[in-house]
């Protein structure tokens, strides 16, 4: 019989391996399924994600503890289940909160403000170290606080509704930044733990009678400008009436140095002539006077003389224009030198013309040939209108 060969040293091992499975298989089954489940179990315990714009503080458990010289960046790591890593939010905040403060005026505001803020990814791991993750209510909202509370203290009630509002934001920024600064001296870096961007003031809470009191007080102040504007504007208003008076004065005095009564009798001759070419329907009255212009046009001296004395001495009465047919003097017939107006014809306007010609011969300043010039211009103008029966001429 022949000699089986040895087996290698693979078979053997092989060999061995399955005599254990066969021999402890379920205690191995059992310890695999351990195994995974213990993985499973701890895999969030193992593996961090860290979120985009936030870093991770590293803890060891067994060596030296928190980790000051780097953080994790952004993605998934993978650590051991009994180390630790805390997320820090990198990105800016903004956290409002109510602040009760005592102003100058010895009243008790309420501000609210909102402190927008970053956390520095270099220093996370001393800010983790020294404040912890509650570093909101441990460093910011103290610390801002107090520096709301110093500023507001030197400030007036009332400045909060002026422009004294933007100046106390400035300042309670530049001393909460210097407060904030404070906290990263202890390691020798230079940013601080906080970088402070901006604390606004949201909202400023007075009592109601005082914000009464205020608002009365800056409508009766506006009152009181707009009434010295007003008292300005009367008084430029009267200095420019008195200009206007003083140029008024200068103007009649030189037009009336200027005006005689020959150019008065001119003017009166140039209506008439106007009111003899209108093609509206008309009528003339003669007899003003010895010159012989209409009635509404000459002797306006005697007129104006007439009328002061007649006005003075004589009653008033009430006269109604339906009832002058009815009145036992008519002003018109009366004018004329009778009082029967179908009387007018034709002969009218003939000593129209004779009448105006006779006062056109009356004006020392003019020549003769300017008079025949004038005479005439009125015959052919009025050679038509002036011989019109009655009827055309009312």
């Amino acid at each position: 019989m022949a000699e089986q060969p040895k087996p290698s040293l693979y078979q053997r091992f092989k060999a061995r391996i399955n005599a254990t499975y066969r021999r402890h298989h379920t205690s191995l089954l059992m310890g695999v399924l351990l195994f995974t489940f213990m993985f499973i179990f701890l895999s969030r315990q193992m593996f961090v994600t860290v979120p985009a714009g936030h870093g991770g503080v590293m803890w060891w458990r067994f060596f030296e503890g928190t980790v000051t010289n780097w953080h994790f960046h952004e993605g998934t790591k993978m650590i051991p289940p009994w180390d630790e890593v805390t997320l820090y939010d990198l990105r800016l905040q903004s956290v409002p909160f109510d602040v009760l403060a005592l102003v100058s005026d010895g009243l008790v505001i309420t501000v609210e403000v909102a402190v927008q803020f970053r956390v520095e990814p270099s220093t996370i791991g001393f800010l983790h170290q020294d404040v912890g993750p509650d570093y909101l209510q441990t460093l910011i909202i103290p610390q801002i606080s107090s520096q709301i509370r110093n500023t507001v203290a030197s400030v007036s009630a009332e400045a909060f509704y002026s422009q004294g509002r933007d100046l106390l934001q400035e300042a309670i920024e530049k001393a909460s930044e210097d407060s904030l600064g404070l906290f990263g001296d202890g390691h020798g870096n230079d940013p601080s733990y906080i970088k402070l961007e901006q604390v606004l003031i949201r909202r400023v809470d007075l009592p109601d009678d005082v914000r009464t009191a205020i608002a009365n007080k800056n409508v009766a102040l506006h009152n009181a400008e707009q009434y010295d504007y007003l008292i300005e504007q009367e008084r430029k208003e009267t200095v420019r009436k008195i200009i206007e008076a003083i140029g008024i004065k200068a103007f009649q005095d030189i037009v009336s140095s200027g005006i005689t009564d020959s150019y008065l009798r001119w003017k009166g001759i140039d209506a008439t002539l106007s009111l003899a070419e209108s093609n509206n329907a008309k009528m003339v009255i003669i007899g003003g006077g010895e010159d012989g212009l209409p009635v509404i046009l000459g002797d306006w001296a005697n007129d104006i003389d007439t009328s002061s004395s007649t006005d003075d001495a004589a009653p008033d009465t009430d006269t109604v224009p339906g009832d002058a047919a009815n009145q036992t003097d008519d002003p018109i017939g009366s004018l004329m030198g009778t009082n029967d107006l179908q009387s007018i014809d034709k002969s009218v306007g003939q000593q129209f013309i004779e009448d105006l010609l006779e006062s056109v011969n009356k004006l020392t300043n003019s020549t003769n040939d300017e008079v025949g010039t004038i005479a005439d211009v009125v015959g052919n103008q009025l050679s038509d209108g002036g011989g019109s029966s009655p009827d055309s001429g009312r």
